[in-house]
């Protein structure tokens, strides 16, 4: 895994992040890289790994706002608020409606 000088900004989703990150682990597995090449694969996976951790977030954010269904079958949502309640805090609330 030789440094790449002019490799341009990729832009990842989900799935491919996640490949690159299983890839970078088979080759950190095998033991064949230089030390600089070791600390610039982590760093790359430490990267994606962090990407989909946020892709996985925003997914559960989005599950969590569905509202259900309206009259023409549609799903109805409510608009996700930025830097919003955590959903721990959404689930407590909600449990506090349900039980009063």
């Amino acid at each position: 895994m030789k440094k790449k000088q002019s490799e341009p900004e990729v832009e990842w989703n989900f799935e491919s992040a996640l490949r690159d990150l299983e890839q970078t682990v088979h080759s950190l597995e095998q033991g064949n890289l230089s030390l600089e090449e070791t600390l610039e694969a982590y760093e790359n996976a430490i990267a994606r790994v962090r990407f989909c951790q946020e892709q996985i977030q925003n997914a559960e954010r989005k599950i969590e706002i569905l509202r259900g269904i309206d009259k023409e079958g549609k799903i109805r949502t409510q608009p996700m608020e930025e830097g919003g309640t955590d959903l721990e805090e959404k689930q407590s609330a909600r449990s506090k409606r349900r039980s009063v």
